[in-house]
């Protein structure tokens, strides 16, 4: 599979995340902030393992960005915009929400390409 049908593959499934929107819901909460960036990670250090570290993590925060905009629409297009553009609090939620989602994936994109740098190695050179 080449890199551009990987990458069409990943940002398909960060924008179908990006349409969880109510974050007042516990399946919502845990959804974005948990789930879907650390699922993310995993699939950017598996599909992508032959990128550097510092690529795959570009790749990773684009994704995150991504899924977060498209949460942002999707949230406007309920009704949310007048939160968005006059409320200071929702602004403080959105960028704690960010900052969670990128330490938690981040997190698991170094420990990800950690096991898999293992793996590699324990295989031995010319087995990969």
């Amino acid at each position: 599979m080449t890199y551009r049908t990987r990458t069409g593959i990943l940002l398909g499934m960060v924008v179908c995340s990006g349409f969880v929107w109510n974050m007042g819901t516990d399946f919502g909460l845990v959804f974005a902030h948990l789930l879907a960036p650390v699922t993310f990670a995993i699939i950017t250090a598996l599909a992508f393992d032959r990128m550097s570290l510092t690529r795959r993590a570009i790749l990773l925060v684009a994704a995150i960005f991504l899924a977060e905009i498209t949460r942002l629409g999707v949230y406007s297009c309920h009704g949310g915009m007048p939160y968005i553009t006059s409320d200071g609090e929702t602004w403080l939620a959105i960028l704690v929400s960010l900052v969670v989602q990128l330490i938690f994936s981040c997190l698991t994109l170094l420990a990800a390409s950690y096991v898999l740098a293992r793996i590699r190695k324990a295989r031995g050179p010319g087995l990969d």
